[in-house]
């Protein structure tokens, strides 16, 4: 029920920001369902992934310090040198695992947060989106979470051809997550997006592989080249991996890649810089499609670039369409969030907050 209210009560203020526009009021509920939502996430318990956190907590520390992994058992998951560091500090000054938990989940949402509120002409919007895709997310995969938040940092180092900077941004990403890396080579695709119909070709080119299967299984034959933590944990995940099928969220994530790019104009238009997370999208969505064979990480890429752009994104294409286009894009838009929230609450584990007492 909880997760229906938050839910509903979004979608209600975002409705009224459409209606009404920007307001004092609207400004002052913008910052209460911030506070609650760090609330919310960063005092949970018991959610996805939430004691295989724990476990890491009790064995990750500054005595296994090492760069780019600290060097506990575990591979590569939980021992990348910015998220590992993190945890080892915390416990240095005495600090609880929930304590870590919360911190994780302040970073992360605060992040996004101001991102929304920078890019996005309907923040209300961008949370109901986000809520729709990235909730369950972030209250579970939280190294997941957090490195999606620090790649919006490269939204103008992207646009501005800064390759110092965006590479920065993807090392200190990496940090937290590993196989975060892939998103550096989406940098090289941003001259291609701006052009008319190259990104359309690449996007079915890759959707074309993925109906043969996709390519990672080629791929990870070259995965020696890679760090041994990276390489033990990709071919740990390969040789456990299922081929992907098509559904409802993979193909609609083809949809609104066809739909930026089609309405790209209207994005520039608004904000030029709005183009890297055209690219972000596109880049993710042929990465899925080409990896079809290896889904931990066809996964991740779409989580990690997609998720959060287009919670930005689309409420850019709702303040430039108008008339009736702009009423049938909005009542897609609701519908599908919904029907997607529904989704994830149906398989959701009940909300629990941790005993503050």
């Amino acid at each position: 029920m909880i997760y229906w209210i938050i839910f509903s009560l979004t979608a209600v203020l975002s409705i009224y920001e459409i209606l009404v526009g920007g307001s004092k009021a609207s400004k002052t509920m913008f910052y209460v369902l911030c506070f609650f939502l760090v609330l919310f996430v960063g005092l949970r318990y018991d959610s996805v992934d939430y004691f295989s956190y724990q476990e890491i907590w009790e064995r990750v520390d500054f005595t296994s310090f090492s760069i780019p992994f600290y060097l506990s058992y575990g591979g590569s998951t939980g021992n990348e040198f910015i998220f590992a560091t993190i945890l080892s500090f915390i416990k240095s000054l005495g600090g609880g695992f929930e304590f870590f938990i919360f911190l994780i989940a302040l970073m992360s949402l605060c992040i996004k947060l101001h991102f929304f509120r920078v890019y996005s002409p309907y923040v209300f919007i961008s949370i109901f989106i986000y809520l729709s895709f990235s909730l369950f997310k972030e209250m579970g995969q939280i190294r997941n979470a957090l490195s999606a938040a620090i790649f919006l940092f490269a939204i103008k180092p992207m646009a501005e051809r800064k390759l110092a900077s965006y590479t920065l941004i993807t090392l200190v990403s990496f940090g937290v997550q590993a196989s975060t890396f892939i998103g550096f080579f989406a940098y090289w695709l941003y001259p291609l997006v701006k052009r008319k119909y190259y990104p359309y070709l690449i996007l079915a080119s890759a959707f074309l592989v993925s109906i043969f299967g996709g390519i990672a299984s080629v791929l990870i034959g070259y995965s020696y080249y890679l760090p041994f933590q990276l390489s033990s944990r990709a071919l740990s995940y390969f040789s456990k991996s299922e081929p992907l099928s098509y559904n409802y969220l993979n193909i609609s994530m083809l949809i609104f890649a066809i739909v930026l790019l089609w309405l790209r104009n209207i994005i520039i238009i608004k904000n030029k810089y709005l183009i890297s997370l055209v690219t972000f999208h596109v880049y993710a969505t042929s990465m899925y499609f080409l990896l079809f064979d290896f889904p931990v990480v066809a996964g991740r890429i779409i989580e990690l670039l997609s998720f959060n752009s287009l919670a930005i994104l689309l409420p850019v294409i709702i303040s430039g369409l108008a008339g009736y286009k702009r009423f049938i894009f909005v009542i897609v838009i609701y519908f599908y969030m919904s029907l997607l929230f529904y989704s994830a609450v149906s398989s959701a584990n009940s909300y629990k907050i941790v005993d503050l007492f």
